[in-house]
């Protein structure tokens, strides 16, 4: 996923189409070897977590790295530091903040509601909500001290109000695999060949995905609106015991030859309501 922002001079195109240079490239000479070692010794230690090396220029770079080196063994960290990494380098980009005190409440929203929902891992445990709130907890309480920050407050704040509707989501995104994929925590489980044989089943002429809010149902038709084009999409195959209006998820629909109706292939995540005014800027 990624985050589209309207571009600076008013065309009212997204900046990535409109006054975006091509290619960035980044250059910085190296004044000795001792530098050149700190570099590299950053970079071993950023691809722990798979931060893309533009964060090694960026501010939060270097927070990341001191975070990760405070507790190397400790996989929750890890999870969380590649989780903030790719919101940093790929969902913001070019355009985050310039520094730590610039991330306002705003930044950290949509990284809760927008941007993590995406990342969740489908588990038998159901507890990445969970590893993930209290180790965002953790970080912000270290870097407040490190740097000087008071996000904590805030930050715990937030967690606490965004739970429910993340282990919503949680719950949900699971039931949907385990729908599609009843095999998925088998240990010879290989998605490739599940999606291979999946698409076997299905002759679609035509094929979409979206991110859909859920309207209302119609017996086993499920009512969405896809957050691209508006549109309904009268949607077949979606587990209706489990599926109530106002659910954002994002999945692929398709539609055999002759038919009106759509069907339900497979999911990709599921978002908490409150992400809805983020989505709109959001490419798949």
């Amino acid at each position: 996923m990624k985050r589209r922002f309207p571009c600076e001079c008013g065309s009212g195109k997204y900046y990535d189409s409109c006054c975006s240079p091509p290619t960035e490239v980044w250059f910085r000479p190296m004044e000795g070897p001792e530098e050149y070692e700190e570099m590299l010794n950053k970079l071993i230690v950023s691809r722990k977590f798979n931060m893309r090396f533009r964060g090694l220029r960026q501010f939060y770079g270097d927070e990341l790295i001191a975070y990760k080196l405070k507790n190397p063994s400790s996989s929750s960290r890890n999870i969380f530091l590649e989780i903030i990494a790719e919101y940093f380098t790929t969902y913001l980009e070019d355009k985050c903040p310039s520094s730590w005190n610039e991330c306002d409440h705003e930044f950290w929203e949509e990284f809760f509601y927008s941007f993590y929902p995406s990342t969740i891992k489908i588990s038998p445990k159901q507890n990445e909500v969970k590893r993930f709130l209290n180790e965002c907890k953790k970080f912000v309480h270290w870097l407040d001290k490190h740097i000087g920050t008071s996000f904590y407050s805030y930050i715990e704040e937030l967690c606490a109000e965004a739970a429910s509707e993340l282990l919503e989501c949680e719950k949900l995104i699971n039931k949907l695999y385990l729908h599609t994929f009843p095999n998925i925590h088998k240990r010879d489980f290989d998605i490739i060949a599940e999606l291979d044989a999946h698409e076997q089943n299905y002759n679609f002429v035509d094929d979409k995905v979206a991110i859909f809010e859920v309207q209302d149902k119609n017996g086993p038709i499920t009512i969405a609106r896809a957050h691209d084009d508006k549109s309904n999409y009268q949607i077949l195959g979606l587990p209706i015991e489990i599926i109530t209006p106002g659910m954002i998820i994002c999945g692929f629909i398709g539609k055999e030859e002759s038919s009106w109706l759509w069907t339900w292939d497979h999911p990709i995540c599921v978002f908490p309501r409150k992400a809805k005014k983020f989505l709109e800027h959001v490419l798949i």
